[in-house]
């Protein structure tokens, strides 16, 4: 029985004049790719196209059995100008804006069909070249920043994006001898057990517990 367990490609989006190249995980006497009505082997897994305009793609296992249906994928390509950024960020943010001078500021980046992306500041304290296209990295600030994200597509055009971090002064440690007792605190209690002087004939005192 025929059967696609996948069936992508390397993109889904691509410039005119560009290819993109699918790829499957099936199982079928041969494959059949649709539009070009092209047949493959049962043993071939990748096939290249270069498509002038968005196309859907189409592959077909075919079985054994010629009356059995045969399994089929589709998989979609978006074919852009050769003037548009193909790259894309999903998402470029502070995960902890509110932060103290000196301290390390997270970034989270996301992008999509990105050959490089890369992270730099107006301070000169980001990374530069990054080595994933999501990703996470903490900087220290010491001063208002200005973070900028920069996608590049295949062809050299990029997309930008920009967080403006602005670090806080830090508050000053409360002072221990003008820190009032907590709210729940208890007053000190007497013993009422205790012995207590008491006044003597001559004028001074005499512990109540003589006699």
């Amino acid at each position: 029985k025929p059967l696609i367990r996948g069936f992508t490609g390397d993109t889904g989006v691509i410039h005119q004049g560009e290819s993109v190249t699918l790829r499957w995980e099936a199982r079928g006497k041969n494959f059949i790719i649709d539009p070009g009505n092209v047949v493959l082997g049962p043993y071939t897994a990748t096939y290249s196209f270069t498509p002038d305009k968005d196309t859907v793609y189409t592959l077909r296992a075919i079985g054994e059995d010629p009356n059995a249906t045969p399994a089929s994928k589709t998989f979609a390509v978006r074919v852009a100008s050769k003037d548009a950024c193909i790259a894309e960020i999903e998402t470029f943010r502070a995960k902890n804006p509110d932060v103290y001078i000196g301290d390390k500021v997270i970034l989270r980046w996301s992008t999509r069909y990105a050959r490089s992306v890369r992270l730099d500041s107006d301070r000169g304290v980001a990374p530069g070249e990054l080595r994933s296209q999501s990703g996470s990295i903490g900087v220290s600030v010491v001063e208002p920043t200005v973070f900028t994200l920069t996608a590049t597509d295949s062809i050299g055009k990029v997309v930008t994006k920009a967080v403006t971090v602005t670090p806080r002064a830090r508050p000053a440690p409360p002072d221990p001898l003008t820190t009032p007792p907590p709210a729940d605190a208890k007053p000190p209690t007497t013993d009422n057990n205790a012995i207590q002087p008491v006044p003597n004939d001559t004028g001074g005192t005499a512990n109540s517990g003589q006699r």
